[in-house]
């Protein structure tokens, strides 16, 4: 079987554009997610409410941590 590796090259680019364009988009939902987490955490802090503060504190570190671990696949 013989390939066209031009063509193949650039349905490769393709897929690796759209797969940067995706990653960045669900880190840019994580970046939103974990700040209005850290923002809801201090809000119930404030009002004593120990078990929300809680609950949105791991939900900001879990939104970091996906960062965390995804950052270093975007392209410099």
């Amino acid at each position: 079987m013989e390939y066209d590796l031009t063509e193949l090259h650039k349905w490769s680019k393709a897929l690796r554009d759209r797969s940067i364009k995706n990653l960045q988009k669900f880190l840019q939902i994580e970046i939103n997610l974990g700040v209005k987490f850290a923002g809801l955490a201090k809000q119930y802090l404030e009002v004593g409410d120990l078990g929300h503060h809680e609950t949105c504190t791991q939900n900001a570190v879990a939104a970091l941590d996906a960062i965390d671990q995804l950052k270093d696949r975007l392209p410099p």
